[in-house]
């Protein structure tokens, strides 16, 4: 939606994950002074980000910005990553090779794991500041997190979740400008429009218009995913369903009063 809503010189060349090399990565993205001189330097107008875990910081250090999300039933995210990295082999696997059943693929996704998206909006600070991790040089002089997409969510290892850190959640994306739902994605338009100001529609890009997918018919995790294990998913992840269900009720709202 960006290029076709924004100027091309307004959207960096590649946004949804940061690195340091102006492209809006984190870190230092986190650190205000250097995040507004890159966009003042560049031009641009929208920093998005795929990967790190939100933190309180973010609306504190940038109270100007306009904060927009979009959420997605957790369970069937899980089983299209399953699909987009190991069945479609972006995960450094042999095209052609064994897949491993859903199953037992999840369980290796330690980085992430269950309740993703109290993890995501918990607004927990990093263990390390910016400076630290840049600081934390490998062998090759490059700083150790940027192999490491998950860093942000290893404050998180063996955390026991409450009601207490749902209802963080809960405050953290009420402050949000704008919070979607996938599924509804086709209704929001006016949302968008209202709060970013883009009148051009969202539009599905998807895998195969880039020639990476044969089979373009989409897969249902209730629908490939055994039944026992899908109670399973459900029960580690009642916090995070209902978080995405509190979210589909709020938009529900919205859609509702703004048809009067």
């Amino acid at each position: 939606m960006t290029n076709r809503n924004m100027r091309r010189s307004e959207v960096p060349r590649y946004f949804c994950m940061a690195d340091n090399k102006g492209s809006f990565a984190s870190p230092p993205w986190r650190n205000p002074t250097f995040l507004r001189r890159q966009l003042k330097e560049k031009g641009h107008r929208i920093v998005s980000n795929e990967w790190d875990a939100f933190t309180n910081s973010f609306l504190t250090n940038y109270k100007e910005a306009v904060f927009a999300t979009t959420l997605r039933d957790p369970i069937e995210r899980w089983f299209s990553q399953y699909r987009f990295e190991h069945v479609e082999h972006r995960d450094g696997t042999k095209k052609g090779s064994p897949v491993m059943p859903f199953e037992k693929w999840l369980p290796r996704q330690a980085g992430l794991g269950d309740h993703y998206y109290l993890k995501c909006f918990v607004g927990d600070e990093n263990l390390q500041t910016d400076e630290e991790l840049m600081g934390d040089v490998g062998p090759r002089g490059k700083p150790r997190f940027q192999g490491q997409f998950y860093w942000t969510y290893r404050k998180f290892d063996r955390r026991a979740w409450a009601w207490e850190d749902f209802r963080r959640a809960q405050e953290l994306l009420l402050r949000f400008n704008l919070v979607l739902v996938l599924e509804w994605i086709d209704y929001s338009v006016d949302m968008i429009d209202r709060v970013l100001g883009w009148k051009e529609p969202p539009k599905q890009v998807l895998p195969w218009n880039n020639n990476q997918r044969k089979n373009t018919t989409s897969w249902s995790a209730k629908a490939n995913i055994p039944e026992q294990e899908l109670l399973k998913m459900k029960a580690n992840n009642a916090l995070g369903l209902l978080l995405y269900h509190w979210v589909k009720r709020i938009v529900a709202e919205r859609l509702a009063c703004q048809e009067y």
